[in-house]
């Protein structure tokens, strides 16, 4: 997982890197952090960004636009002085704001919030008794060895004990889907698909008769979520519900005591 933290206060920085590195170094195995103090050029994909939205030499609303180009699903944390800026940063979908006034208030109920969220969104694998967090986005392959899964990624290779077919039957909404008897693949890593066959990973595979089907409901299902960009959140009743990217923000900023207006989280989208 990629972080990147963007503020022209380097003490800011430094603490804020330190303090997410602190909390989530048991739950994030394969982390990957930068710091950008002055020079807010280095645009590539990432998975999370903290952002000032008052940069002295940047637009930080419209730094968050040109890296949301490079991952449509960046998750984005805006900081800053500035609160009366709050809502001109619905239009790029922010997960939370911290203000630097109440930066150690803030920052234990951002953490937690995003803490839950990348739970609901990433694998989570028991290998030795201890649980471990991956990105979904990282997968390169899963395989199964006599009895084992094997679960390759950019960096590290980590096997447990399962069936292939029960492995990717519990991690389904992460997009790993079987496509032979003993490979399954990560359909965010499909570059093409024609038919019976996809290219993956720059490599040709024939997906066996008996998984095509699953496939292509997968398929469709991925295709679905990436055009909505439609988020699901948790509610006190425990249940999962669909809301709109700029609803959900409406509703964070008046918790969080920044809007006068209440959007109730039962405004949803079917």
């Amino acid at each position: 997982m990629k972080v990147l933290f963007c503020d022209d206060d380097l003490e800011m920085l430094k603490q804020l890197e330190n303090d997410f590195k602190v909390y989530f170094k048991n739950q994030i195995i394969e982390l990957e952090t930068k710091c950008l103090y002055q020079n807010f050029t280095d645009f590539q994909k990432y998975d999370i960004c903290f952002l000032d939205i008052d940069l002295k030499n940047e637009d930080g609303i419209a730094l968050a636009k040109k890296l949301k180009t490079y991952n449509s699903q960046l998750i984005i944390i805006f900081i800053s002085q500035r609160e009366d800026l709050v809502f001109q940063t619905f239009s790029v979908q922010p997960f939370q704001f911290i203000r630097k006034k109440h930066y150690q208030e803030d920052i234990k109920e951002v953490f937690n919030q995003l803490n839950y969220s990348l739970q609901q969104t990433t694998m989570s694998l028991k290998i030795n008794h201890q649980k471990i967090y991956l990105n979904p986005l990282d997968i390169i392959s899963v395989i199964s060895l006599d009895h084992d899964v094997i679960v390759t990624t950019k960096k590290k290779t980590y096997t447990l004990k399962d069936s292939l077919k029960n492995f990717c039957h519990n991690n389904e909404k992460y997009f790993i889907v079987q496509i032979k008897k003993n490979l399954a693949i990560s359909l965010y890593k499909v570059e093409k698909v024609k038919g019976n066959k996809i290219v993956y990973e720059n490599q040709e595979y024939v997906i066996g008769r008996i998984y095509q089907k699953n496939f292509k409901n997968l398929c469709l299902l991925h295709k679905k979520q990436k055009k909505s960009g439609v988020k699901t959140i948790n509610f006190e009743n425990n249940i999962e519900k669909e809301i709109s990217p700029s609803l959900l923000a409406l509703h964070n900023a008046k918790r969080r005591g920044f809007a006068s207006v209440y959007i109730h989280p039962t405004i949803i989208r079917k």
